[in-house]
């Protein structure tokens, strides 16, 4: 039984339905009956879609993002067709934890159903507890979903990324179930997890190429065995956030900083794997004086160790109990390369060895680095708590949001106090960044639209002043207080003056060039940098140029505030303690090497004293382009994206141009497909037949705060368009290749200015080309 609406238009032909000639006329919701292939649609050759009434009258006409449709067509399904097992099945898009479930394209506020009020519509219902209730959605396998849903499902099937174009496949899936109606919800569900890769993995089907990942979780079994270990390794957080080391007698945060960092997120970046966080936070590599006993080090073990194996140990079925809690299963093209070159995991004995590649584990959990999310998550977290009855249940979930809030204050602190000694403050107090967090100033487009979504006003507030974090910073303070035993303010006092006293010295920054090769010729530079590696996320080296602009886009940018300099790609300079790190999976004598690399003041970087060559696309005709604008680094990542806009040669639906500004995603030695610029939807592969005569053009891709990411064309010179041949095949002819810069055609006549910037482990950043200039 399908309940359909909030869509502006559906496109099932006549000849599929019965009842009706078109699927929701004059925006209303409709009820139908849906039959497969079978002895009464014999006629048909296909199965098809049966009108049905009786639905009641005040949800006809309501948004499907009402929480009262829903009640409404369960109740309806429940009464008319009753049965001895029910599913739910919802299909449409997904946000996660905090954006919920459902977007009606006739509501003009672009509402959502929450994840707490789904919960209470469901147990409101007649129905009260669904044995699977499936998100053909994407985003919506998060830990907090699964432990809000547990009290209204036997079993849940979501995914924790975002869903390909066509959804499940559910020929196979209902063929199964017609086969055997006796299967439980965790076989049936197994069943949906493998019918989906299979169908994306299928050289024959419409969606091969495309990229997924599916689970199907025992609700029961994830609230008896996992709530607890979460709620253990969020508490740890906390603790270690918040906890002066014995040894060093300061805070230690590294590791949780570059453990959120290095982790495995999905395309809601406030969304990371749950293996692969809990494998980065389980394993020790920047806070050594704070970690066991020295015949541990081999291990790399701290005080989330324990933790993280048990959760991991469930995550993949390692502890041997047989009763799976998750069975989940992902595309091979999921499979992604680990951020960092200084990430470990542990092998089957335990001992630590470096990672190469991460592949989903089929859970996400929320840890965000931005105010707007955090915001909109205590409100979900709020309602979850308010919906939920187990206990336990409310109490991971304030622990896993204490641990958020915790990382994005030490995270957010951290900046604050750059930015400040940057402008010349010789040491940084609490009340400093206090005072500047609090700084009046107008709020832009986005965080008026934040406040009002949050405190319901409507009115045109455009031109109001506020602090920079008074919409956040007394909300989070609160939270905090409420559900920590720490006293935030006197923690973030703490926290100040030492980030103050560890900032980056740039008077003490030194660089020089070096032989490596004794050839005479000077190979690289290296960067000194006054503070311990610890503290430094990366030192890179990038091109960049002046964009001409109209006097229009000028006075744009202006308004802005937005810099007019782009940057060809960069290179990601390697850490030249990097080798004595890289022994730790060797084994043999690893305590005194790590204490000494860890007590150095200081730390140095390599980079490359020439960028001569550069990378660009070659089309099927053999012409080069250049690879990227934009802030790429080409010099590790096995897996890129290089900003382009498509214009499709097939018009939309209207006869309007279809254009998209997105990536060309390179990996594996070919272009593996084109991603919405949104970074919501799937990528579709180049061998798509949309592709076929589309014309390509490089673009400048620009973050901007005030709209998110400002894309424009590049300046008449750069980059001309070409033409996607018509012949499908995997790479479309195209080729990556290393060219002399004086080569490639996009280039001439434009000015490149080496820069280099050194990104500590807030994410701030320092430009120290003079230092290079000097060298």
């Amino acid at each position: 039984v399908v309940l359909t609406g909030g869509a502006q238009k559906w496109h099932p032909e006549p000849e599929y339905l019965e009842g009706a000639d078109v699927v929701s006329p004059n925006q209303e919701n409709q009820v139908w009956l849906c039959s497969g292939k079978n002895a009464q649609n014999a006629e048909n050759g296909h199965g098809k879609m049966t009108l049905l009434t009786g639905l009641p009258a005040e949800i006809e006409h309501t948004f499907l993002s009402d929480p009262q449709t829903l009640l409404g067509f369960i109740n309806y399904a429940a009464a008319n067709y009753p049965a001895e097992i029910y599913d739910l099945i919802l299909w449409d898009h997904g946000g996660g934890p905090t954006m919920g479930f459902g977007v009606d394209d006739r509501d003009p506020e672009g509402r959502t159903m929450s994840v707490g009020a789904i919960a209470k519509t469901i147990k409101e219902s007649d129905v009260k507890r669904f044995d699977i209730i499936d998100f053909d959605a994407c985003l919506m396998s998060s830990v907090e979903i699964a432990a809000t849903l547990s009290e209204c499902a036997d079993y849940l099937i979501v995914s924790p990324e975002t869903e390909p174009g066509f959804g499940q496949e559910y020929v196979t899936v209902m063929n199964a179930l017609a086969q055997d109606s006796d299967m439980n919800g965790f076989e049936l569900g197994k069943i949906v997890v493998d019918a989906l890769v299979a169908f994306y993995e299928d050289e024959e089907s419409v969606g091969y190429g495309m990229d997924g990942t599916l689970a199907v979780i025992d609700a029961r079994q994830f609230r008896e065995r996992m709530i607890a270990p979460i709620t253990e390794m969020a508490r740890i957080m906390d603790r270690e956030l918040t906890t002066v080391g014995q040894n060093s007698k300061l805070l230690s945060f590294e590791d949780e900083l570059r453990s959120q960092t290095a982790t495995y997120e999905y395309a809601d970046a406030t969304l990371l794997d749950l293996g692969n966080f809990a494998e980065h936070l389980g394993m020790c590599i920047s806070e050594i004086e704070n970690t066991s006993p020295l015949d541990d080090f081999e291990a790399l073990r701290n005080n989330y160790t324990e933790t993280t194996e048990a959760i991991k140990a469930i995550l993949w079925d390692r502890d041997g109990s047989g009763d799976e809690v998750i069975y989940s299963s992902a595309t091979a093209g999921m499979t992604r390369p680990a951020k960092t070159s200084v990430a470990f995991v542990r092998d089957e004995n335990g001992m630590p060895k470096p990672a190469e590649t991460f592949a989903p584990s089929g859970l996400s959990i929320f840890f965000a680095p931005t105010d707007e999310m955090t915001l909109d998550y205590m409100v979900a977290v709020d309602e979850m708590c308010e919906t939920v009855e187990d206990e336990d249940v409310r109490a991971m979930l304030r622990a896993i949001e204490v641990a958020a809030l915790r990382y994005l204050l030490t995270q957010k602190c951290g900046l604050t106090v750059d930015g400040l000694r940057a402008d010349g403050a010789q040491n940084v107090y609490y009340k400093s960044v206090w005072d500047a967090w609090n700084s009046s100033r107008e709020l832009d487009y986005m965080e008026i639209f934040t406040y009002k979504n949050q405190t319901g006003i409507t009115a045109d507030i455009t031109g109001m002043q506020a602090a920079d974090w008074d919409i956040y910073i007394g909300m989070i303070i609160d939270v905090l207080n409420r559900y920590s035993n720490v006293d935030t303010e006197t923690w973030l006092a703490l926290l100040t003056v030492q980030q103050s006293s560890q900032a980056l010295n740039l008077e003490k920054t030194t660089a020089v060039g070096v032989d490596k090769t004794g050839d005479g010729v000077e190979d690289l530079y290296r960067v000194t940098l006054a503070t311990p590696l610890k503290l430094v996320r990366d030192a890179s080296i990038s091109l960049k140029f002046k964009l001409k602009l109209s006097e229009e886009d000028q006075e744009f940018f202006e308004f802005l505030g937005a810099d007019d300099v782009a940057s060809i790609c960069r290179i990601t300079g390697t850490p030249v303690q990097e080798g004595i790190v890289s022994f730790l999976s060797i084994g043999g004598e690893l305590g005194e090497s790590v204490r000494e690399l860890f007590a150095v003041e200081n730390c140095a970087y390599d980079l490359p004293t020439s960028v001569e060559s550069w990378y660009e696309v070659l089309d099927s005709d053999g012409i080069g382009h250049v690879v990227a604008i934009g802030d790429l680094d080409l010099s590790r990542a096995q897996e890129i994206r290089i900003p382009v806009q498509i214009r499709f040669a097939e018009p939309q639906e209207d006869g309007s141009d279809w254009v998209e500004n997105g990536y060309f995603v390179y990996g594996d030695g070919h272009f593996k497909g084109f991603l919405n610029g949104n970074g919501y939807s799937p990528m579709i592969p180049l061998d798509n037949k949309a592709f076929n005569g589309a014309k390509v053009e490089m673009i400048v891709m620009l973050p901007i705060d005030l709209f998110g990411l400002l894309t424009i064309d590049l300046p008449s010179g750069i980059s001309d368009s070409f033409t996607l041949p018509m012949e499908p095949s995997r790479d479309r002819g195209m080729k990556l290749v290393m060219t002399p810069l004086e080569e490639i055609k996009d280039l001439e006549g434009v000015e490149l200015t080496p820069t280099v910037v050194v990104t500590d482990l807030y994410g701030y950043q320092y430009d120290i080309s003079d230092k290079i200039v000097k060298a």
